[in-house]
């Protein structure tokens, strides 16, 4: 695990954030997975087609809900095409947007938002996170949020990463972090209830504007 990165999203994440994230992820995947079983107008065919669809409809809304409650900057962006829209979350150093992979260690398919986003992460194997020259804002990294199911039990969350691309798309520039780690050295470092970091987990939830959930056109489920 690269600490420098494990470091930034320990101090620019909110705990509160994160948590609640990753509560959100297993609620989708139970949801999802209930949701179309018990759907009787549908078929075996027209579920195992439909599930990872509605599940990921789910997480782009919930991922944008939580960041929302949690104080922080997410809007929904439109794609280049005018097609469909995307959910971008703003946190400290750090731009986030969230995709379903087939694997923990899978980098999501290239599509244009995320090659536009990943450019900002050519300095991260260079030891130089954050360039004076750099898109598409200054001092800022690239994160994916990505998640799948339990090999075990489809319907269930089997992981949610911090993975940052490289800016080809084509791998990963360090290997993914789990949020569950993330959570676990917040609780370490900001557990100190005198801890100045410690408020953002007490942040209050702010009102949320009307956001479509369009999907991503370029994204499959």
């Amino acid at each position: 695990m690269n600490d420098s990165l494990r470091e930034i999203l320990v101090t620019d994440v909110p705990p509160a954030f994160v948590t609640r994230l990753l509560s959100a992820a297993e609620w989708v995947y139970k949801e999802a997975h209930d949701t179309i079983k018990n759907n009787t107008m549908l078929g075996e065919a027209e579920r195992a087609y439909l599930e990872p669809h509605y599940r990921r409809a789910l997480f782009e809304r919930k991922m944008l809900e939580v960041a929302l409650d949690s104080g922080l900057k997410a809007v929904s962006e439109q794609v280049a095409s005018g097609a469909a829209k995307y959910n971008l979350v703003r946190v400290g150093r750090l731009l986030l947007t969230c995709s379903k992979t087939s694997g923990r260690y899978v980098v999501p398919r290239a599509c244009s938002f995320r090659g536009q986003y990943s450019d900002i992460n050519e300095h991260i194997d260079q030891g130089q996170l954050f360039p004076v020259q750099s898109a598409p804002q200054e001092a800022s990294l690239y994160c994916i949020v990505t998640h799948g199911p339990s090999t075990k039990n489809p319907g269930t969350l089997g992981y949610c990463c911090f993975g940052f691309p490289a800016m080809d798309m084509e791998k990963w520039a360090q290997q993914p972090i789990d949020l569950a780690d993330i959570r676990d050295y917040q609780q370490q470092r900001y557990q100190k209830a005198d801890d100045d970091r410690a408020q953002i987990q007490q942040v209050e939830p702010k009102l949320k504007p009307q956001f479509e959930a369009d999907g991503d056109a370029e994204e499959k489920a």
